[in-house]
């Protein structure tokens, strides 16, 4: 059972202005787009361009952002449809507060999201800029330092809010301990949020304190797939990045 919808968990300033920037850079590029010759550098090399096309395919940018509002919201979808954690057998005080720190661990993670995946797309509008000004100066150093620039960002922008959600979440967790008294179950570490049992043949288990699943981290399974979850986005946003360029 849930009690969210996903609007509710999302902040509302954030992403009204992760939508002005995906409107603001729709319509620049639809006014810069008639400047433009027939034929510009759409991916260059360390020495220049190395092949042409139509400035029509700098909208892979656009398709790069909208990418990423979506998984904004579906991240909020996510968090807003996964299971409340039975509170049926905690009294009436010490289930409401419990209940709140919960609400408050399901919006922290939704915020990690949306400012995560707002910082991506500040740098993909920034790559996209470059881009154009390239193609109008020929500028080979402008993509290189570009590309430098956005890396460096793209690290910035993932573990800033990662480094603060950890940080809030432990004390969360910690408020969360002291109303609800810790669970002893054999394979559960971290005071609930993580597991590790080899003679349980389960991958996925549900985490006792937070929201959600958690990894049985005593599989191999387990660590391939979570280098994936973590590796494969960013993978794809750089091999995005490197098409584009």
């Amino acid at each position: 059972m849930n009690r969210h919808s996903p609007f509710s968990l999302v902040d509302a300033k954030l992403q009204g202005l992760h939508l002005a920037l995906v409107a603001g850079m729709t319509a620049w590029y639809a006014m810069v787009l008639p400047t433009l010759p027939d034929r510009i550098p759409v991916h260059w090399g360390p020495a220049g361009p190395n092949r042409w096309g139509s400035p029509h395919e700098m909208w892979i940018f656009l398709g790069v952002m909208l990418m990423q509002l979506a998984i904004t919201f579906g991240a909020a979808f996510f968090v807003a449809r996964s299971q409340e954690r039975d509170l049926s057998d905690v009294d009436g005080t010490a289930a409401l507060a419990a209940r709140t720190v919960l609400d408050e661990q399901k919006k922290l993670g939704v915020r990690m999201c949306e400012w995560m995946f707002l910082g991506i797309n500040l740098g993909m509008a920034f790559m996209w800029y470059v881009a154009v000004e390239a193609a109008r100066t020929m500028d080979p150093h402008l993509v290189n330092t570009g590309v430098v620039v956005l890396m460096a960002w793209m690290v910035f922008t993932i573990l800033v809010p990662m480094v603060v959600t950890l940080r809030r979440g432990l004390s969360l967790r910690d408020r969360l301990r002291q109303i609800l008294p810790a669970d002893e179950e054999d394979g559960y570490i971290a005071g609930g949020a993580f597991y590790a049992n080899g003679d349980d043949d389960r991958l996925w288990v549900e985490k006792r304190l937070g929201y959600g699943w958690t990894l049985n981290f005593a599989h191999r399974k387990a660590w391939y797939l979570l280098m994936a979850l973590v590796g494969l986005p960013l993978l794809f946003t750089i091999v995005i990045i490197a098409l584009a360029m």
